[in-house]
């Protein structure tokens, strides 16, 4: 990427700037206008990849290396998940997953309710919520906001990586079929977490 859009995209990331205001430049207001999306990226712990088996970088090297990935960028992923090497077994299982078929009605199913629950406001998916609609359909109860509290110091959250990790948690109980946000969604959505705080330890 040209390092001034590489430029423009961490500002945008970093919210230096205010969405549809007059002040900003054209490049930041389309940059602004276009950047609802869908990214799905991988990447490795090191640069020695795909020999991770004979890595021989040190903790320092590791930590360079994953430094180039910023917090506001970190904070901005929904779910991270680390992605284990397959062995031989599981490469050859005959036991078969979940259909597509079925995870799709189950996800179409999930999208209707979001898109009823939402009717008559400025948003369609709960990855919107905000400000009061955000208190108001990811309320907690007594046990979870206990849970919260806990995961919020012990992993020293940032305010935005809470309520990405409140909004996933919605969307999990959508999922489930349940009007509550119980600890078990909770659990779940934390568990997207916790890639970034075991490799980048923030």
């Amino acid at each position: 990427m040209h390092s001034y859009y590489k430029k423009l995209w961490h500002i945008y990331l970093s919210g230096r700037f205010y969405a549809g205001g007059g002040n900003e430049s054209l490049s930041v207001r389309l940059l602004s206008r276009y950047a609802e999306m869908q990214v799905y990226a991988d990447g490795d712990p090191c640069g020695c990849y795909p020999n991770l088996e004979r890595c021989t970088c040190t903790p320092a090297q590791i930590q360079a290396y994953l430094g180039k990935i910023s917090q506001p960028f970190l904070d901005r992923i929904d779910l991270c998940v680390e992605a284990g090497r397959v062995d031989y077994e599981n490469l050859t299982e005959q036991k078969k997953g979940e259909a597509s078929a079925e995870i799709r009605m189950r996800v179409c199913r999930v999208r209707n309710l979001q898109k009823e629950r939402y009717e008559g406001k400025k948003i369609r998916r709960n990855t919107q919520l905000e400000g009061e609609l955000l208190k108001k359909y990811c309320a907690l109860g007594t046990k979870e906001e206990a849970m919260m509290r806990q995961a919020f110091e012990r992993f020293s959250l940032t305010a935005r990586s809470y309520h990405r990790i409140l909004r996933v948690a919605r969307t999990i109980a959508d999922l489930d079929g349940r009007e509550k946000i119980s600890e078990e969604h909770l659990s779940e959505a934390l568990g997207y977490r916790m890639v970034d705080k075991k490799y980048w330890g923030r």
